[in-house]
């Protein structure tokens, strides 16, 4: 959001530019000056208008068919290479999601269709001819845009439209989850061939583009693979039980005194209200005893921000975050030191799992 420029509303939906945009008209300004002259300038700027007007009327078709389906949209952002709608959440009924992916390319082929009716049902004047990318009037930009655009949004490669298609396509007979990796192979595929060619070519643009792309289809699995794994746990389904709370004042040869024979085990390191200041490892305190750090408080080696949390708090709302974090929380319910979450290992745990779960299925 900060990143952002809040225009206006469409249909109750915020419409926000990202700053990058300001760097596209830089551009578009700067180079007509510099190779066409100052006359054109507003020729272009006119055409990057029409551009990005066609780019939200096919997020607004995404938008419009999502609420049919209540699911709130609260914004969508524009940026050089196109515009994204940001939904509460996905749709996860292969026919839902089928109708909302469609409505986006059905606005621009609606927008093809509308003029070439108009146009007496030839496409002399809209189709240019010196090729589709060197239009000579704002017409032809209309209809070859909206044309281009809506072919290009058909491709298989996910998490375009195409892309989307084929998932929805693939969850009709397989889980959500897989379904999800199906489309992202193939469009990690389908992207590296295509950013190889565009290379080839020297269309670096399209290079960036299909790489956009691929990042963007590879967040999107690992926010479904997660959200897959995690479900309606709570905090307190992953914490660790194993684990003996010590008052501030405790040294390290304290903890080392206490041979639980198995790890991993944790000490909570509490005040004298009860409260947790920090967690440290068994491997923590065998370390430090071996570099002659016995008689040091047990605090100085907590790592990382303690933050404690609650054991009925939904998973889901703090995995995200655990994902950059290498952490031990303890973990409270009733104000009692119950368990610790590491947020390390229930990484280490989620992978695993999904390297697994592909393992079975390929």
């Amino acid at each position: 959001m900060k990143w952002s420029i809040h225009l206006f509303r469409l249909f109750g939906i915020r419409l926000e530019l990202h700053f990058t945009f300001v760097l596209l008209v830089l551009w578009v300004v700067i180079s007509s000056v510099l190779y066409d002259g100052v006359g054109v300038i507003w020729e272009r700027l006119l055409g990057l208008f029409i551009i990005f007007t066609c780019v939200v009327l096919h997020e607004l078709g995404h938008c419009l068919t999502a609420r049919k389906f209540c699911i709130e949209v609260p914004r969508i952002l524009l940026t050089p290479i196109g515009g994204i709608a940001q939904f509460s959440r996905m749709p996860r009924e292969p026919k839902q999601e089928l109708l909302i992916t469609l409505a986006g390319p059905a606005v621009n082929f609606g927008i093809v269709a509308i003029m070439f009716v108009l146009a007496g049902f030839s496409t002399k004047g809209l189709l240019p001819s010196g090729g589709l990318i060197e239009t000579e009037n704002l017409v032809q930009l209309l209809f070859v845009f909206n044309l281009i655009m809506g072919l290009f949004n058909m491709l298989p490669i996910f998490p375009m439209d195409g892309g989307r298609i084929f998932r929805a396509a693939m969850a009709s007979k397989f889980s959500y989850l897989l379904s999800t990796r199906i489309a992202f192979e193939v469009a990690r595929a389908l992207a590296l061939i295509l950013g190889v060619l565009f290379f080839q070519q020297g269309h670096y643009f399209g290079v960036a583009l299909f790489g956009f792309v691929f990042l963007a289809g590879r967040m999107e699995y690992h926010q479904v693979r997660d959200a897959e794994e995690i479900g309606n746990r709570t905090v307190g389904d992953v914490m660790r039980s194993h684990f003996l709370a010590v008052p501030c004042e405790a040294k390290v040869q304290d903890a080392a005194c206490f041979h639980p024979g198995f790890e991993p085990f944790d000490f909570v390191i509490i005040d004298k209200q009860g409260v947790p200041k920090g967690v440290v490892t068994l491997s923590q305190v065998k370390e430090a005893m071996e570099e002659d750090k016995g008689e040091e408080y047990l605090d100085t080696l907590v790592e990382g921000t303690v933050r404690s949390l609650q054991a009925q708090w939904p998973l889901n709302v703090y995995a995200s975050s655990f994902r950059k974090q290498r952490t031990l929380h303890p973990v409270l319910y009733n104000d009692r030191v119950v368990g610790v979450v590491d947020t390390e290992a229930f990484w280490k745990i989620l992978r695993g799992r999904n390297r697994q779960l592909w393992g079975i299925i390929s």
